[in-house]
Parts: C-alpha cells; structure tokens; sequence
C-alpha cells in the first residue's frame, strides 16, 4: 500500500453542514496541538483547508484527493473522525490503493498506520481526543480511589 484515497459527499442540509465544520475545526485544533506536543513540523496536505472552506458555505458537495505517506497520518484521522462521526447526509469514504474501505476501528488498521510508519500507541492522545479509540483505563489508579469494605 502506497496511498489512500478518500472522498466526502455531502448530502447534508445547512445546520448539519455548519455542525460539520464545526467538528473539523474542533479536530483540526486537537492534531495541530497534538503534532506541536510531539515536535512534528506542519506537513501540506492541500486537502484541509479546501475541506473546511467547503463546510463553511452551507451546502452539499463532493470532493476528493490522496493521502500519501509524506502528508503524514493526521489527515487520515481527521477524515476517520468524519466518518466515525456519522452525521446525516455526510458519506465519507477512505480505500486504500487496493481498493480496500478502511474502517473507524483503529485497531483493525495496522496496515495503514503501516504506511505512516507508526502504531497505536504512538498516536493513541490524538485519536482518543477524536473519539477514535476510548481513554485508557488506569487500574492502579482506580482502584486506589475505591473504597472497599471488601478486603
């Protein structure tokens, strides 16, 4: 695999469209934080911002581009979010280049964090922050906060 590609098709009426907008600013705002705690440089991919100015006019459209390994893993889960999100009459798609529909589920995608050279772990503040995995449970710390008349 050496590429993705995906495309979002907006169905969706005005305050849907603004909600959408809403949410990928929010997102966008968590992985720029998110490549800032980590040291990482800002890395083009032409797609953001014509996907945001889209969602701005308040009306349906299609778009569509790449994701290529130099354009780093952000995009792929900003647009994850999307789909995860699961907004009325917004339909996003995300295949690799074998025609192969990626899913919400990050563990079930080794492959394409493969191609970004990274894995769970690495990205896992970031997705839980997108609501793409769930928080981490600390036992240690749970169960130092419970009082037990058990024991």
């Amino acid at each position: 695999m050496s590429v993705l590609y995906w495309q979002v098709e907006c169905r969706a009426p005005q305050p849907v469209v603004f909600a959408v907008n809403h949410a990928l600013h929010q997102w966008r705002s968590c992985i720029d934080r998110w490549q800032q705690d980590l040291g990482l440089s800002y890395v083009g991919w032409p797609d953001w911002d014509s996907l945001l100015r889209l969602s701005e006019i308040g009306r349906g459209f299609d778009t569509s581009g790449q994701i290529h390994p130099e354009h780093g893993i952000a995009p792929w889960l900003w647009l994850t979010a999307l789909k995860k999100a699961g907004f009325v009459g917004i339909d996003v798609g995300i295949v690799t280049d074998a025609s192969r529909e990626t899913s919400t589920n990050l563990h079930q995608e080794s492959e394409v964090l493969q191609l970004f050279g990274t894995d769970l772990v690495q990205i896992r503040p970031v997705a839980e922050a997108l609501g793409l995995l769930l928080p981490s449970l600390d036992l240690v710390a749970a169960l130092g906060e419970m009082d037990s008349d058990w024991f």
